[in-house]
């Protein structure tokens, strides 16, 4: 009842009042009114600038801060896509801002407070826990006479965090001008073998080989690792790390059977470009290898009649006689037999050979049954694929 008597009391007293009580009411409440905006719009006070290569201020804290470049946060801020995620990259060094405390000559972060035994205790993420220090020292101190100087900022420096992680800290400074080259390699890649950004990534987009050959596949999101894992059925749950591992023993286990069919899709290819001759095309190139042969074999058998009789004397002729011999064991010692993969081959010095080409296939492990075959060259892994052919059709 009080609020509405008031009201109809001012607007009684507005309509009694006189054009000069009128204005003076009016700039009354102008003044009241502008005060009120005046509340509302006040800005909080910003915090003093990020600014290097100040002078040292001895009145304010005496550490020295760092932060990335304004204009490089996006490449080397928190959400950035830096190389070394603790590699922290694109950054400036300044006077630290914060108010002193205490009678220190620091902030609260830096060492103006104390522990329970009156030691100075800054915050664990400015020192560095394997010296107890600050890792980016001070920015400045007074010299003998008193007078404010900078300290030079301390080079490379590095601060141990409480987990036992090595942070590294690079200055814009000190980086090249190509500062790209400090970014993740796979961002501008999958941008490259990507299609139009209005379709989704797919398992054929990515290069999996070369992102498991140079490490970056542990940098890849949860999502793209997906496109292998659903691309293969693998069935593997839990953290990133075991999907990027599982990803890793699939690819690596079965790389060979991948070559082999990439192998397969080449002869059918060559096939294609190459279809098979006519019997006149036939009759006519078995005739120039028949020439080329008989030459050749004309060649072989001057040079073993020139070696077979070189004029010798009586002790060369024992040499030699003696050298068949050591030959003759040393083969009788040699000849060994092996099975690589259920296909029999002859072992001599380290090395598979075909038992009915003769064709030098390539090494062997010490256990002949642990032999990789795909580090063999293409030809002798094509042999040694016909060959398991043939055992399967056999059985």
């Amino acid at each position: 009842m009080s609020a509405t008597f008031e009201m109809k009391s001012f607007i009684d007293l507005l309509n009694s009042a006189s054009p000069e009580d009128l204005k003076t009411i009016q700039d009354l409440l102008s003044i009241k009114e502008k005060h009120t905006i005046s509340k509302k719009t006040r800005k909080t006070p910003t915090r003093k600038s990020k600014v290097p290569g100040l002078p040292f201020n001895p009145d304010g804290c005496w550490a020295r801060c760092y932060a990335v470049q304004e204009d490089q946060i996006d490449k080397f801020g928190k959400d950035g896509d830096k190389l070394e995620k603790n590699n922290h990259l694109g950054l400036i060094d300044f006077q630290c801002t914060g108010k002193t405390k205490n009678g220190t000559h620091y902030c609260c972060r830096h060492g103006g407070n104390f522990d329970d035994h009156g030691n100075p205790k800054p915050a664990e993420t400015n020192i560095c826990q394997k010296t107890g220090k600050l890792f980016l020292g001070d920015y400045g101190k007074l010299d003998q006479d008193g007078n404010p100087v900078k300290i030079p900022r301390p080079q490379n420096p590095i601060r141990v965090s409480k987990k036992g992680n090595e942070h590294k800290f690079t200055f814009l400074d000190e980086m090249d001008d190509d500062l790209d080259k400090y970014l993740k390699v796979q961002k501008s890649k999958a941008k490259s073998q990507s299609t139009p950004s209005d379709k989704p990534l797919s398992f054929k987009d990515v290069d999996w080989e070369e992102l498991i050959a140079s490490g970056e596949i542990e940098s890849l999101p949860v999502k793209t690792l997906k496109l292998y894992i659903n691309q293969f059925e693998l069935s593997v749950k839990g953290k990133k790390s075991e999907k990027v591992q599982a990803i890793i023993e699939h690819f690596e286990e079965n790389q060979g059977d991948q070559t082999e069919e990439e192998e397969v899709e080449e002869e059918v290819q060559e096939e294609e470009e190459n279809p098979p001759k006519t019997e006149s095309e036939k009759a006519e190139s078995e005739d120039e290898s028949d020439e080329s042969e008989d030459e050749e074999e004309e060649e072989v058998q001057e040079e073993v009649k020139e070696q077979e009789n070189p004029p010798q004397s009586p002790k060369a002729e024992e040499s030699d006689e003696e050298s068949d011999e050591s030959e003759e064991e040393e083969e009788e010692e040699e000849e060994t037999y092996e099975e690589i993969q259920k296909v029999k081959y002859a072992i001599l010095d380290g090395n598979a050979y075909d038992i009915e080409t003769k064709t030098l296939m390539g090494p062997v492990a010490s256990n002949p049954s642990d032999t990789d075959t795909s580090k063999w060259k293409k030809s002798a892994r094509k042999i040694h694929k016909k060959n398991i052919d043939q055992i399967m059709s056999e059985k």
